[in-house]
């Protein structure tokens, strides 16, 4: 038999060949360990190196010391001359005692995730499972806990698990996860050897679950592999459809945040849902490291995982989509990658890894725009938008199949659960599908008044996206060096959709009033949380773009009348000759679109406006746009809006307004907030006798509705 091809077989076992391979394993396990401490930061390499030595020894001189009795020591491992270095540069008064302690209480130490692989970033976690027994769990958390602050406070996001392998292999059953098969295959493409025993899986080439426990037992009985030197975890079994549905809710739910990274996963799920012929990653790792392969980059958990998306889609006809695929790729792992321009900058993995890329049919620029969101342009920000929203469709349809398809099994398939523990699974499962329905349908597109949202990934948290303002024939467009990047037809909508998405308006001409403007809605927007923004004349030329009907003299003073005194004392000021042509309410609403609401018509506007008057005034925000008026004229409206409000906490109560020569109600009844145009007082004496109502309220500051309604 040929060794590079795995000493293991049926009929025979190659002592030599084991020991090659468990080298071969060693070797680029190490070589991961180191690349994951090579891209930390100086001080958070050095907590990581000294993890090992931290639970290998428990002396009150070293970080996580909660007491003497406390399990300690790690099977197997034998500190060399780097270790004690590493260990003193965090403890310096450290000294190693006299005996050295014996026990061996912890079998073995692993990193796993995105560590030294490509996806490795500056803000990556870093995941230690800690192979123990169950019953030492307990005694040990306290020091586990305290280990991990310790980290945080040099700024190293440590999330340390107690593992027991015996629990994992006979039972299924792994803390903190309720995908434990799914999150073995993770572990075995992407953990690395710290200390201690090395996994039994790396020897044998099976992934049958019932071949892996025959030729483990055969190791075992003939003593190929001392049991003291190995741990097992056993193999990757087959994926439970209610694991595979668990692993799908929480990829789409990270996906909101993270797409390039959670989307990568979540279209694992699917193709392991969808093509189980195809194995799993971790496999091919285990394939690949067997047939002596030492590339680094063919050896990568992210890039198997590409490989392995790749195959199933050209196997299912969707070659279409494995752009995509790279792009994914490409966004998680382009701070790895050379910069085109720092050349002399660049090891051989950023030098090989950008050739990979460049292989796809992407360019340097490509790459490089990757690494740095604040470069990217409007433009460049929609279309990615468009890609990252098509996958959130069909990883939601993904979801909504398993769920449905693990309800349906009825969780027979883990013994684990019983039949009503499996029904509350259901339930939870329905209740956090309905949760990731709401998010993506936040960022589909909504109705005409809806304004678009980008994906949160998209909008930088450091530099807001500079955008040209223009005045056009139907409205206002907002554009970038590519050309339009949204239109609509009011000022507010572009406002506060470029707010929402992290850009900035600037006028494509000197305009001093419409920068005006635009500052002014941006500042009532920015202020304090509410249900609703009102805006008032916030539109620059307010007379140009509206219904004809509003410009007319009779109607502006109607809709004056609406907040004004008719004998102002405030005249001076020019309060009583506002001319009220433009409200724009910016709201959001039940499926959490953000809309704007232009009131363009007597009906609406005097609807909408007593709909808001009845509404708590801490849910409603009044912004006057315009010269220094604005100010009375809002506390003007803020003053109108809580009295309004006081009034119809009453039971029965009705508030009235002045509407030109009519008056207006609004009457909070038991089926909501109903507001009716008077055209005389007999009108609305004979309303208030139908509707039996208490008490009548109003401004008693406006003198000619209080000697109207006094008349009547």
């Amino acid at each position: 038999m040929e060794t590079s091809a795995g000493p293991l077989q049926e009929t025979e076992i190659d002592r030599a060949g084991l020991a090659d391979l468990v080298a071969r394993f060693r070797l680029h396990q190490a070589e991961r360990v180191r690349r994951t401490g090579a891209r930390l930061p100086g001080r958070q390499r050095r907590v990581l190196e000294a993890l090992p030595m931290l639970y290998h020894r428990n002396h009150p001189a070293l970080p996580g010391y909660v007491g003497p009795h406390v399990p300690s020591g790690i099977a197997r491992y034998q500190p060399d001359h780097a270790a004690h270095q590493a260990l003193r540069r965090v403890a310096r008064s450290y000294q190693e005692p006299h005996p050295l302690p014996t026990a061996t209480d912890l079998q073995a130490m692993f990193i796993m995730g995105s560590g030294g692989s490509v996806g490795q970033s500056r803000s990556s976690d870093i995941d230690l499972w800690v192979c123990c027994d169950t019953l030492l769990h307990s005694s040990l958390w306290p020091k586990v806990r305290m280990i991990d602050q310790w980290a945080a406070d040099f700024g190293l996001q440590l999330h340390t698990f107690l593992v027991d392998p015996d629990v994992l292999r006979l039972r299924g059953r792994l803390p903190g996860t309720r995908t434990p098969a799914l999150v073995l295959d993770e572990f075995y493409r992407s953990g690395a050897l710290m200390a201690g025993r090395y996994p039994l899986w790396w020897l044998i080439p099976s992934d049958d679950p019932d071949r892996y426990r025959v030729m483990a037992r055969r190791l075992m009985r003939r003593r190929f592999v001392a049991p003291d030197a190995v741990v097992d975890f056993g193999p990757v079994p087959a994926f439970p459809t209610e694991e595979l549905a668990q692993a799908a809710i929480i990829e789409l739910d990270r996906a909101l945040k993270t797409p390039h990274k959670s989307l990568l996963k979540l279209q694992l799920v699917e193709a392991y849902a969808e093509a189980p012929e195809f194995g799993t990653v971790s496999s091919t790792y285990k394939a690949l490291i067997h047939a002596g392969e030492t590339n680094r980059l063919r050896l990568d958990p992210y890039l198997l995982l590409y490989d392995h998306l790749q195959r199933h889609l050209q196997a299912r006809g969707r070659a279409d989509e494995v752009p995509f695929v790279r792009g994914l790729l490409i966004g998680k792992s382009a701070e790895n990658a050379r910069v085109p321009h720092l050349q002399s900058a660049a090891g051989a993995d950023q030098n090989a890894l950008l050739q990979t890329f460049l292989g796809w049919g992407f360019s340097g620029d490509d790459v490089a725009r990757f690494r740095s969101l604040d470069d990217w342009s409007m433009s460049a920000r929609i279309e990615e938008h468009r890609r990252i929203m098509s996958a959130l469709e069909r990883g939601l349809q993904l979801v909504e199949r398993l769920v449905a398809d693990a309800g349906a099994r009825g969780h027979t398939a883990d013994p684990g659960i019983g039949p009503d523990d499996g029904q509350q699974l259901h339930w939870l499962n329905q209740t956090r599908l309905r949760h990731l329905q709401f998010a993506v349908n936040r960022l589909r597109p909504g109705s005409s008044h809806s304004l678009p949202l980008l994906h949160p990934a998209l909008i930088s948290s450091r530099r807001q996206v500079a955008l040209k303002l223009n005045r056009s024939l139907d409205g206002w467009v907002a554009r970038d060096d590519d050309g339009p990047v949204l239109r609509r037809r009011r000022l507010v909508d572009l406002v506060v959709w470029a707010e929402l998405n992290g850009a900035y308006l600037i006028p494509l001409r000197a305009d001093p009033e419409l920068t005006r403007n635009v500052a002014q809605i941006l500042q009532g927007f920015r202020g304090p949380l509410r249900d609703s923004y009102v805006f008032v004349n916030a539109e620059a030329n307010v007379g140009d773009g509206l219904n004809p009907e509003l410009r007319t003299a009779e109607n502006a003073a109607e809709r004056a009348d609406l907040f004004s005194l008719y004998a102002d004392p405030l005249d001076y000021v020019g309060f009583r000759h506002l001319d009220l042509d433009s409200f724009d309410i910016v709201s959001r609403n039940a499926d959490g679109h953000w809309e704007v609401e232009t009131l363009e018509d007597d009906a609406s506007l005097l609807d909408r406006i007593g709909r808001l008057l009845a509404s708590p005034p801490r849910a409603v925000a009044w912004q006057v746009v315009g010269g220094r008026a604005r100010f009375v004229i809002a506390h003007r409206l803020e003053q109108l809006h809580a009295l309004a409000s006081r009034i119809l906490d009453g039971s029965g109560a009705v508030f009235v307004l002045p509407f030109g020569d009519d008056t207006v109600t609004v009457l909070r009844g038991a089926s909501g907030v109903e507001v009716r145009r008077h055209r005389s007082l007999a009108a609305l004496r004979d309303y208030m006798r139908r509707q039996n109502c208490a008490s009548i309220g109003y401004d008693p500051s406006n003198l000619r509705l209080r000697a109207l309604l006094r008349a009547s």
